[in-house]
């Protein structure tokens, strides 16, 4: 039971983020990454609270519908210069997904990225 859980803060220890792990977690708004290697599906599906979310650049595994119904997402941010494998990641009509500058066609055109509206490099 996480309610009421408003952050997390991952120590360095911590390489996977197990499925379903903060599914509903709906005051989650913050959510502090070590070098997390695995997201594993709808690990924070449904954190209506959470605003902002950053991929660690170890990540090699991005689970199914990650941060779908996190409603509220304003911007997801990576730093891989070519696209992970990732499907059904989150609801992305008003989320702006952030990537590397000069990588932004690449995303656009992958398969699992592409269904973000907003892309933009940094």
């Amino acid at each position: 039971d996480c309610e009421g859980l408003e952050s997390v803060d991952f120590p360095q220890t911590v390489q996977n983020v197990g499925e379903e792990a903060f599914n509903e977690c709906k005051s989650l708004k913050k959510v502090t990454l070590s070098p997390i290697v695995t997201f594993g599906d709808e690990c924070f599906r449904d954190c209506k609270s959470l605003e902002l979310f950053e991929f660690p650049q170890s990540v090699t595994t991005i689970g199914h519908k990650m941060l779908y119904g996190c409603k509220n997402l304003k911007a997801v941010t990576v730093f891989w210069p070519t696209p992970p494998k990732t499907k059904n990641l989150a609801d992305t009509k008003s989320t702006v997904l952030r990537v590397p500058s000069g990588s932004e066609e690449l995303y656009k055109k992958d398969k699992g990225w592409k269904k973000f509206k907003h892309i933009e490099g940094f």
